[in-house]
C-alpha cells in the first residue's frame, strides 16, 4: 500500500504559481495552499508502512544545484516546479515563488536536465551488530522490503559466515544497494557506528555508557531515548538443556552458581548424579553481556573457565541437545531442539519464556532488540530499512524468524491460574473482598499483552510505555476492539499498606488514562468505553522481595471485556 498524495486536477503549481485555476474560481494564492497541503501533506509524512516505487531520475549525483526540476505525485496529477537547492540522497529542497520547500524523495518523480542521479540505485553502506539480530532476523527484514520495491535479494558470504554483502537486485536486473552486513556482536555495532562504516547498528541490549567511548571520537553523543534508537523486537534470553534432563526448573542463583563453576553436578539441584558442561556465548554478544549483568554479576561471580564457548546461537544451541549432561544460555529464538527451563523465582512464582510474558516484560531474562542510526542523514535505503522494520508488515517476519515481535497478544483470565493460585496463597494482607471483586470485574475479560510502566520514582510513562500507549489509543480509534470495553487495571509493589497501594494503584490507572485520551485527535475516542480500576498489590507477577520483582509489580494492564 502507498501512502496517499492526493491530485489537484487540472492544477499545476510551478515557480512562477498557479498555471491553471482549480474549477469553482479561487483565487490563484488558495489553489497553492491547497497544492501544498495535499502534495507536502503526504510526502512529508513518511511513516514506512509502505515504500514508494524506485525514483528514476536524471543528472549527477547531486543534482544540478539551481536548475529547474519538476517533481511529480506517482499519479502524475499534482506537480511542483522550482529550482534544486539541495539534495542528500532522500529529501530535495527546492526554492519556489512562496519559499524553500522540502520534499521526501521517495514520494515524488523528479523530472528534468536539473535532477539528481537515480539515488535508489547503487547504494552502498553497512548494518553491524549484534548476531542475535544479524544471523537470520536481519537477512530477513532486508528481503522483505525488498520486495516492497519489486526487487529481490542476493547474500554473498564473506571471509566468515556473519560476513556477508547483501545485494537487492532489482526486477530489471540493476543493482539496488549493496549491504555489508557483519554480525561480530551488539558492541561491534557502536564500534562501526563511530568509524563510519556502518549506518545501522544492531543490538541484542541497550546501549551502556562504555559504548560511547566508541562513538565519542567521530563526535557521536548519546543515543539512548533519542531519535536514534530503535526497538526492533522483543526477546529473552532462555536456559536450555537436554530435552531428557529432569530438572523442571532453576532458580536465577542457580543458574548463576552453574555457570560461575560453583555448582558442578546436575545431582545439586536436583537432577541425576552427572557433572554439568557448560556452553555460552562469546564475550562480545549482547546475549553474554545481558546474561552477564542479569545473573553473573548480581551474585558475584563469573564465567567458569572451563565453559565452551560460541560465536553462533545455532551451534550452541546444537551443542546442547545432543549433550544429555548440558546447559546453556541462548536468545529465545535459537531454542531448537533443546528444553527451554522456567525460571523458579525466590517467592515461588514460575516465570515460563512465552511471547506474551516477554512481551509484558514479565519473565526474568527478557530483553529488548535494538537497531541504532548514525546521527545525520542516512542513505535512502537504509532509512527506509529501519522503517519497515517498525511497521506492521514486518511484524510476521520477526515472529517467523523466531523472535517476538511487537502485535499485542490477548490472554484469558482462565488462562493466569499459576499467578491466580500464588497471589492467594502466598501474598500476606490481602482481603478477600478484593480479590472476589477483581475476579467478578475480569473474569470474562482478556489481558493484553500492553503493559505500562513509568519510569522510576516519577509518575512519567518509561519511553517504551510511552509508545505503546500511542498505538493502543491508535487502534482503540481505528476500532481494533470493536465494541469491546478497554479496562486500565493498576497494580503496586508491597510496600505499604495495602489501602494506600490500592488508592495509588488507582491513580497510576488514571494518569494512563490521561495520557492515551491525548495521543490521538481530539474527540478520536469520545465513543470507546475506557474505564479505570486498581488493585493495588493483587496479582504479583513478581517476587516483592527484589527490587527487580518489585519494578515489574508496579504496572498498568490493559484488559478487553463485554460493556458492564
Amino acid at each position: 500500500m502507498q501512502l496517499p498524495i492526493y491530485s489537484l486536477p487540472e492544477t499545476e503549481v510551478s515557480a512562477d504559481g498557479v498555471t491553471a485555476e482549480m474549477p469553482g474560481g479561487e483565487n490563484r494564492m488558495n489553489v497553492w495552499r491547497t497544492a501544498r497541503s495535499m502534495l507536502f501533506g503526504a510526502a512529508l509524512s513518511v511513516t514506512g508502512a509502505s515504500i514508494a516505487q524506485p525514483v528514476i531520475a536524471q543528472g549527477s549525483p547531486e543534482g544540478t544545484i539551481g536548475g529547474e526540476i519538476t517533481l511529480k505525485s506517482s499519479d502524475g496529477f499534482t506537480q511542483l516546479r522550482g529550482r534544486l537547492q539541495a539534495f542528500d540522497g532522500a529529501v530535495y529542497t527546492i526554492e519556489t515563488v512562496i519559499g524553500t520547500i522540502q520534499v521526501d524523495a521517495l514520494q515524488v518523480t523528479c523530472e528534468g536536465d536539473a535532477c539528481p542521479q537515480d539515488f535508489l540505485f547503487g547504494a552502498e553502506f553497512g548494518i553491524h551488530g549484534s548476531n542475535t539480530v544479524g544471523a537470520e532476523l536481519m537477512p530477513a527484514l532486508i528481503e522483505g522490503y525488498a520486495d516492497t520495491l519489486d526487487a529481490s535479494v542476493v547474500i554473498e558470504v564473506g571471509q566468515g559466515a556473519l560476513q556477508r554483502t547483501v545485494r537487492i537486485i532489482h526486477d530489471d536486473g540493476r543493482e539496488m544497494a549493496a549491504i555489508d552486513l557483519m554480525a561480530e556482536g551488539s558492541s561491534s555495532a557502536f564500534r562501526s557506528l563511530g568509524e563510519s562504516v556502518a549506518e545501522i547498528g544492531m543490538s541484542a541490549r541497550r546501549m551502556r555508557d562504555p559504548d560511547l567511548g566508541a562513538l565519542s571520537e567521530a563526535g557521536i553523543g548519546e543515543l539512548r531515548d533519542t531519535e536514534q534508537e530503535h526497538i526492533l523486537a522483543l526477546d529473552g534470553l532462555i536456559v536450555i538443556v537436554h530435552p531428557d534432563n529432569p530438572v523442571r526448573a532453576l532458580s536465577l542463583e542457580e543458574i548463576a552458581l552453574i555457570f560461575g563453576g560453583v555448582v558442578t553436578n546436575w545431582a545439586q539441584v536436583g537432577g541425576r548424579d552427572a557433572p554439568i558442561s557448560l556452553y555460552a556465548r562469546d564475550e562480545p554478544s549482547g546475549t553474554f553481556q545481558t546474561f552477564g549483568s542479569l545473573v553473573l554479576a548480581p551474585f558475584g561471580v563469573g564465567i567458569d573457565g572451563a565453559a565452551q564457548r560460541f560465536v553462533s546461537n545455532i551451534r550452541l544451541s546444537d551443542s546442547v541437545a545432543s549433550d544429555p549432561n548440558g546447559i546453556g544460555v541462548t536468545a529465545a529464538a535459537y531454542a531448537r531442539a533443546s528444553k527451554a527451563l522456567p525460571i523458579r523465582q525466590d517467592c515461588g512464582i514460575l516465570a515460563y519464556p512465552t511471547t506474551f510474558a516477554m512481551k509484558a516484560e514479565e519473565y526474568p531474562l527478557s530483553r529488548r532488540l535494538y537497531l541504532y542510526a548514525k546521527p545525520g542523514q542516512l542513505t535512502a535505503h537504509a532509512r527506509q530499512i529501519i522503517e519497515f522494520a517498525k511497521s506492521d508488515g514486518a511484524q510476521m517476519l520477526i515472529a517467523e524468524a523466531g523472535f517476538v515481535n511487537q502485535e499485542v497478544e490477548r490472554l484469558a483470565m482462565n488462562a493466569q491460574g499459576a499467578r491466580l493460585v500464588h497471589g492467594l496463597t502466598n501474598e500476606p494482607e490481602v482481603p478477600f473482598s478484593q480479590v472476589r471483586q477483581m475476579l467478578s470485574n475480569l473474569s470474562d475479560g482478556e489481558r493484553l499483552s500492553t503493559t505500562l510502566r513509568f519510569q522510576r520514582g516519577t509518575t512519567q510513562l518509561t519511553p517504551k510505555s510511552q509508545l505503546d500507549v500511542e498505538r493502543l489509543a491508535a487502534d482503540i480509534a481505528a476500532g481494533v476492539f470493536g465494541q469491546k470495553e478497554i479496562v486500565l487495571v493498576g497494580f503496586t509493589d508491597s510496600v505499604g499498606q495495602f489501602n494506600l497501594n490500592l488508592g495509588l494503584s488507582i491513580r497510576r490507572a488514571a494518569a494512563v488514562e490521561g495520557v492515551l485520551r491525548t495521543s490521538v485527535a481530539p474527540g478520536a475516542l469520545d465513543g470507546a468505553a475506557i474505564s479505570v480500576e486498581g488493585f493495588g498489590e493483587l496479582l504479583p507477577v513478581g517476587c516483592n522481595t527484589n527490587p527487580q520483582g518489585r519494578g515489574a509489580n508496579r504496572r498498568v494492564e490493559v484488559w478487553v471485556r463485554d460493556p458492564r
